[in-house]
C-alpha cells in the first residue's frame, strides 16, 4: 500500500510507522486514520514482524485533528461509518503478532 501521511517500513523484525506530516505537526486527518488502520493491521499480518515503533517525523508527535485538511465530506450518518480514532485503536489494540514473548524498544 502506498502511504500520504505515514511511513511504514520493516527492518529487522521491526515495524516502524512515522506519523510524516510534519508541515502540519502530523495533524490528525481522515487519511491519516484510514493509513495508520492500514499499517497497523498490515505489521499484524506480517509473520516477520515481531515488534511495533509508532514515531513521528518532526518536532511534535501529534498535536490533535486538522480539520482543515479534509474528511468532513464523510457521510457520519452511514451505518458502516468509523470514527476517525476507532480506525487506529481497532488494529492497533487488536495485535495478535508477535508470536512469540512480547519485545520492547526504547530510546
Amino acid at each position: 500500500m502506498s502511504y500520504n501521511t505515514i511511513t511504514y517500513r520493516v527492518a529487522d523484525a521491526i515495524a516502524t510507522i512515522t506519523l510524516n506530516r510534519p508541515d502540519a505537526r502530523n495533524g490528525f486527518t481522515a487519511e491519516m486514520a484510514d493509513e495508520l488502520g492500514a499499517a497497523f493491521t498490515a505489521a499484524d499480518s506480517d509473520d516477520a514482524v515481531r515488534a511495533v515503533v509508532f514515531a513521528a517525523a518532526g518536532t511534535d508527535f501529534c498535536v490533535g485533528t486538522d480539520l482543515t485538511a479534509g474528511g468532513s465530506d464523510e457521510d457520519v450518518t452511514a451505518p458502516d461509518w468509523v470514527e476517525w480514532s476507532t480506525r487506529v485503536v481497532r488494529p492497533m489494540t487488536n495485535l495478535t503478532n508477535p508470536s512469540s514473548p512480547p519485545s520492547a524498544a526504547a530510546w
